[in-house]
């Protein structure tokens, strides 16, 4: 009787321990789970301490420069818009690629500065600081010109921006957006950029196909036909362009081509009307900006001025190509470095965090095995058979038939993907602790219980944790030379949530099962042995 007792009393005690190693362990997977994308971001990318000359400034091309980039715009949803049809018809009618990851911040750096997000640091739109890189703005405000950036999306121009730019009016309502645009047509600033969101907006409410996306398409094709009026394409340049599109259901961030491929549009002074286009990426209107400007390109920019578009001539477009290609032959030399730099430091982590992986691992399982032997834990298969796979099928059932597969761009119209996967979460959680209940509730003892519960949430943590350790080890920093693929970025938020999750739902079974060991056990077992 005093064994049983023993017995039920370090099963109980293994069972709070559990409880309370679980939650912790839980806590740090859901911290994972919603840091590891903004992770990604570089607050001082290797480009930035880079010695990389200046080019010599060119000719000037116009009077200034308009900008106009409207948020999540799809190619195909461009081609409906008659302003800009208008403008096709008298410059240049191209389309460009974004650049991965598909996501605002990352492509609004892309387009001013001439930096994809993969050497720009700026990987996600929880980046909110000033971008230490040089840029079409900078190089403008060098050059003694006046810059404006009117944004209808937050604040995120104005910090990243902001420090090169005279005015950046934010306009988060859509009626008072035409004001402050013309209000910057009106002065005297030479680069005049322009960010509208209403497009991006009704994509991520309603979806890219949907009525509502081609609503806002065509309001903003309205405002754009007046706005335009303003601009004397025979003295001004006028350039077009979107940071990413829209998948049909709404979202980006992916590599979808829809996503991907966005219209460009170049008219006016210094342009070629009808130029052939070929290739382009959203990065090569940051040096064609500084070109049309006659100012020396962003020193960082891996963009090519688009010299097949403007109206210049031989000995021009060989001046100005021969500065893109020795500046990108110098930013070659500093990233391929960086590359070999990132791949040891790569090796060299996963290495340090598989040893601490498989430690944490054996010692769970020796932890196991020691508490089966002296029957503090029960190792019943027929209960682990059926509760334990309880939890990962639930989850991963729903995360793949409703988000269809694993897709940055597939998350967006639910919300973030943190709370999208917590809530799937939280209803596997839910089915587990039910499951579990059934399976161990059967039993007489208190002490058989109490053991077969703490064994369940025992072995269950140990079969969790084994793919979240594997995405631990094989993601793991520095990502100061590659963003992960789609895939791979979905993966370990996906598994770290998971664990969260099952972490709540073990406690929560943990807390039930000791209210039903208090209620069962005689007073007299209650004291601390």
């Amino acid at each position: 009787m005093l064994q049983a007792r023993v017995s039920l009393r370090s099963s109980a005690t293994i069972l709070i321990v559990l409880g309370l190693l679980v939650c912790g362990l839980g806590l740090y997977a859901a911290r994972e789970a919603t840091s590891f994308i903004p992770s990604l971001n570089l607050a001082r990318p290797p480009l930035a301490d880079a010695e990389i000359g200046v080019s010599s400034p060119s000719r000037r091309l116009t009077g200034r420069v308009v900008l106009i980039i409207v948020d999540g715009l799809r190619l195909d949803a461009s081609r409906t818009m008659s302003t800009l049809n208008q403008l096709r018809a008298v410059g240049v009618d191209a389309e460009a690629s974004s650049h991965y990851p598909s996501m605002s911040r990352p492509n609004y750096v892309s387009i001013v500065a001439g930096v994809p997000p993969q050497w720009s640091g700026v990987r996600s739109n929880d980046y909110d600081l000033p971008v230490p890189l040089d840029s079409a703005p900078k190089r403008a405000k060098q050059a003694g010109l006046g810059v404006s950036f009117v944004s209808q999306i937050a604040t995120g121009p104005r910090v990243m921006f902001g420090a090169h730019v005279d005015h950046s009016p934010v306009v988060p309502r859509e009626a008072d957006l035409e004001t402050a645009i013309l209000t910057s047509l009106d002065g005297p600033d030479d680069l005049v950029a322009v960010l509208i969101g209403a497009v991006d907006i009704a994509g991520h409410a309603h979806g890219g196909a949907s009525d509502e996306y081609a609503d806002a398409v065509g309001r903003v094709n309205a405002m754009l036909e007046r706005v335009l009026r303003k601009v004397d394409l025979q003295r001004d340049s006028v350039i077009v362009v979107a940071d990413h599109g829209h998948i049909d259901d709404g979202g980006h961030g992916g590599l979808e081509p829809e996503v991907m491929t966005v219209p460009l549009i170049l008219a006016g002074a210094g342009f070629r009307a009808g130029a052939p286009l070929v290739r382009a990426q959203i990065i090569d209107v940051a040096p064609t900006i500084c070109a049309l400007l006659g100012i020396p390109m962003p020193r960082h920019a891996l963009g090519l001025a688009m010299i097949d578009s403007l109206a210049i001539g031989i000995v021009e477009r060989d001046a100005i190509r021969h500065a893109d290609i020795t500046r990108i032959k110098a930013i070659n030399q500093v990233t391929s470095a960086v590359q070999r730099r990132s791949e040891e430091e790569s090796w060299s982590t996963r290495l340090q965090r598989g040893g601490a992986s498989m430690l944490v691992l054996a010692t769970l399982i020796t932890l196991t095995v020691w508490a089966a032997r002296r029957a503090h834990v029960l190792i019943d298969l027929r209960v682990l058979l059926v509760a334990v796979p309880a939890f990962p099928l639930t989850f991963y059932a729903m995360v793949l038939s409703l988000e269809h597969m694993l897709t940055p761009s597939m998350v967006p119209p639910a919300g973030t993907l943190a709370t999208q996967l917590f809530k799937y979460g939280m209803v596997a959680a839910a089915v587990y602790v039910v499951i579990g209940w059934i399976m161990v509730a059967h039993r007489a003892r208190a002490s058989d219980r109490v053991a077969a519960a703490a064994g369940l949430v025992l072995v269950g943590t140990i079969v969790m944790l084994v793919p979240a350790a594997l995405m631990w080890v094989i993601t793991g920093p520095p990502f100061t030379a590659a963003v992960p693929r789609p895939d791979v970025l979905m993966l370990p938020p996906t598994t770290y949530a998971a664990v969260a999750c099952y972490s709540l739902g073990s406690v929560a079974f943990v807390a039930f099962e000791y209210i039903a060991y208090v209620r069962r056990s005689r007073p007299s077992s209650l004291a601390p042995a």
